[in-house]
């Protein structure tokens, strides 16, 4: 309630006057706040957490949270967002159902992987423990997309927004008193953190979401097949373009453990992790204010939303140019004070990665102007570059073995170059949206 009474004095001050824009922005900032509180959750854990658990712990749950986000993009193969389309109550309901029994089969698929293939990727994950973890993780992470449609639908942000919070809390709680009353299992607490976070937040959505009767909307599948039938190749393109765009960011930390081992991935990502929860706690209110009169902008004038878009780059930009002139002048000396002295590593790390992490960070926020500008397919086609490219960098290090130095620094110049790729796109869109 506070966040909201707060929302609605910003957008006073924004001068939003429209009730529905004014509604838009206040449902951002109450996202984007309690997103900003468990990433600031995250990052003043960071320096316990590296201390209890070694480099190789870390790059095992780096593995574990990559694999995660191929489910992720998966979901429930797209039909959960037809949830907040529907009209009528009752169909939202059928919907919510296909989408939870396609995300039950996707589960099934998914442990048969598991408990066959997943031991051969690494010895890492050869443990039944992490396994498990994994079979649970996932099933949070596919309940949560579908269940996070569904409040969508009836504007209940407020408890998305707690989910996302408390998942962060109960992260932290379990990975900090693992290694402190269960020696033996230690080297699991990362990930049975992960896990238990997981399952805390799809039982708050479930009591919120799930009060009709499930069951019988399961069995009625004739019902539901007839209502998502008409879409299936919306399903289709939607999927492969989250897969793309996915793709680059979930096999960097595979690739490292496949090449380097599990403690060189540890180090890459505690400094990813460590630069993005924080430069995410310090951009939140830009991108509130952003996003916030950005619809209020769109349509009565604009030609500003050009102007919106470089302003905020810009102040992006600016906001970590302190950092960056930390980083790369003391970072290794940064990570060994932070998080402990056997982390220098992953400042010199950092030191590489600095260019995509602060492009990525400060043009991430815009890229939904390529949908509104009705550019989505230049972004479809970039992450399709983006893909070769990556796959290329797999191929060329699999045959001439490159030193980890010279991989990293090829990642960082591709992911550079496909953000600024976007900055362009962007550029264009809203700079063409201005002249109509």
């Amino acid at each position: 309630m506070a966040a909201l009474i707060l929302a609605k004095k910003i957008a006073s001050l924004l001068n939003i006057k429209n009730p529905a824009e004014r509604r838009f922005f206040a449902d951002i900032f109450r996202l984007s706040t309690f997103s900003a509180i468990s990433k600031a959750i995250t990052a003043a854990s960071l320096p316990f957490l590296s201390r209890l658990y070694t480099p190789e712990n870390f790059g095992v749950l780096s593995g574990f949270i990559a694999m995660l986000g191929f489910i992720s993009c998966i979901g429930a193969l797209k039909i959960e967002y037809l949830i907040p389309l529907s009209r009528s109550r009752r169909k939202a309901q059928y919907i919510l159902s296909a989408a939870l029994t396609v995300s039950f089969f996707i589960i099934i698929l998914m442990t048969l992987f598991v408990f066959t293939v997943w031991p051969y990727i690494s010895d890492g994950y050869s443990s039944i423990g992490i396994r498990l973890c994994f079979v649970f993780s996932a099933t949070g992470v596919l309940l949560y997309i579908v269940l996070r449609q569904w409040l969508i639908r009836f504007e209940d942000y407020t408890t998305i927004g707690i989910s996302q919070s408390s998942q962060a809390i109960w992260q932290v709680i379990l990975r900090l008193m693992i290694p402190l009353l269960f020696i033996r299992i230690a080297a699991l607490g990362l990930v049975i953190g992960d896990t238990a976070g997981r399952l805390a937040v799809i039982y708050t959505l479930w009591k919120k979401s799930i009060n009709f009767s499930l069951l019988k909307h399961i069995r009625q599948y004739p019902i539901w097949l007839s209502i998502i039938r008409p879409y299936r190749k919306q399903f289709s393109i939607h999927t492969v373009s989250s897969l793309l765009n996915e793709f680059p960011l979930v096999i960097l930390p595979l690739s490292i453990i496949f090449f380097y081992g599990e403690t060189e991935a540890g180090y890459i990502s505690i400094a990813y992790t460590a630069v993005q929860s924080m430069a995410n706690v310090i951009i939140t209110p830009v991108m509130q204010v952003f996003f916030g009169n950005i619809t209020n902008i769109f349509h009565n004038t604009p030609r500003l939303v050009h102007n919106r878009f470089i302003r905020l780059t810009s102040q992006l930009f600016l906001l970590m140019t302190p950092a960056i002139f930390l980083v790369l002048i003391y970072g290794p000396w940064l990570f060994s004070l932070v998080f402990g002295k056997s982390w220098e590593n992953a400042g010199i790390y950092c030191q590489i990665l600095l260019p995509s992490l602060v492009t990525q960070l400060a043009i991430g926020p815009t890229l939904n102007l390529l949908v509104l500008t009705r550019r989505i397919h230049r972004q479809f086609v970039i992450n399709f570059v983006w893909a070769i490219l990556m796959l290329f960098l797999l191929v060329y290090n699999y045959f001439y073995s490159m030193d980890i130095v010279n991989y990293l620094t090829c990642i960082s110049a591709t992911f550079t170059f496909i953000y600024l790729w976007l900055a362009f796109e962007i550029h264009n869109a809203t700079k063409d949206l201005g002249k109509s």
